[in-house]
């Protein structure tokens, strides 16, 4: 079985090649071919590009948002919309300070039922309380200058041989 085509291809690659489709620039083979789907497979992604035009939409290869897995009950759901736009919107040392597992607990505390962090994590980030920082990834950066990287250079293989 292939991977999904939003885990095959990037997002950009799709679109040009339903765009050209559309507008009959290459054949339903070559499309086909392109993207690695079958005939069907390739009208329901022209439907799904077609939809996202004419809503003036921008295209997306996988939209989560549209069909959340899960949803709390509306009591629960009403509970965290009000701790939530707390913390965004008070002011003092709080505001933005998200501590999901302190909500789950005072969740698990008014309703007598358990409720996983991530779960509320993924509430946040669905309703636009929470937005999700990317952690970056540093470079190493030797502080050494040219000058010394060639004296260790020479210098740590004469240690290990013993010659010093």
């Amino acid at each position: 079985m292939k991977k999904q085509i939003h885990k095959r291809l990037p997002k950009d690659f799709v679109e040009d090649v339903m765009r050209t489709f559309c507008e009959e620039k290459i054949s339903r083979e070559q499309a086909s071919e392109l993207l690695g789907l079958s005939k069907a497979q390739l009208y329901r992604w022209r439907e799904k590009y077609s939809a996202f035009k004419k809503k003036g939409e921008e295209f997306k290869l996988y939209n989560r948002e549209a069909r959340p897995t899960r949803s709390f009950a509306p009591d629960v759901e009403k509970f965290f919309h009000e701790e939530l736009y707390y913390i965004t919107r008070c002011e003092g040392r709080f505001k933005n300070k998200f501590n999901f597992s302190f909500l789950a607990e005072q969740a698990v505390k008014k309703f007598a039922r358990p409720f996983s962090r991530n779960s509320i994590r993924r509430f946040a980030l669905r309703h636009n309380y929470y937005h999700q920082e990317s952690k970056k990834k540093r470079k190493f950066v030797s502080a050494l200058k040219p000058q010394d990287r060639a004296f260790y250079a020479n210098t740590i293989p004469l240690i290990t041989s013993g010659f010093l």
